[in-house]
C-alpha cells in the first residue's frame, strides 16, 4: 500500500492524523495521535516506501494491518507500565474490525483485551 492508501484508510476508519513538516528532517510527517509518549508517525523515505517512525527507531510499513501490529505493541506496554489503559474508541474499532482484538471485561473506568 501506498502512504496515501495509508492514511486514507486510517482517517476513514475515524483515526484523527495531523500531516507536519518535521523541519529537522525536511519530511512531511503524518502523526497517528496514538496518545503515547512516543507517538506514531508515518512518512514516505527517499525510495517511496512508507516509514513508522516511533521515540526508538523506524520500520518499513507495507499495510495499515502492520500499523495496527505497532500501535497494539505500544498499546500493550502501556497497560503494563501503568497497571491498565483505556483505547481511543476510534482505535479499538479499526482494531476489532481487522479481528486483531476482543472486548473482554469492560467497567466503568478501563477494559481489557485480547489478541484474537
Amino acid at each position: 500500500m501506498t502512504l496515501n492508501e495509508i492514511v486514507n484508510e486510517l482517517v476513514h476508519s475515524g483515526i484523527r492524523i495531523e500531516m507536519a513538516l518535521n523541519k529537522d528532517t525536511g519530511d512531511v510527517e503524518y502523526d497517528l495521535n496514538v496518545h503515547f509518549k512516543s507517538g506514531i508517525k508515518l512518512k514516505e523515505n527517499i525510495d517511496g516506501e512508507v516509514v513508522a517512525v516511533t521515540r526508538y527507531d523506524e520500520q518499513l510499513v507495507e499495510s495499515t494491518e502492520e500499523i495496527l501490529h505497532i500501535y497494539m505493541k505500544w498499546f500493550e506496554d502501556a497497560q503494563d507500565r501503568w497497571g491498565g489503559a483505556v483505547m481511543d474508541s476510534e482505535w479499538e474499532s479499526i482494531m476489532i474490525r481487522y479481528e486483531l482484538i476482543e472486548v473482554i471485561t469492560e467497567t466503568i473506568t478501563s477494559k481489557s483485551y485480547k489478541r484474537t
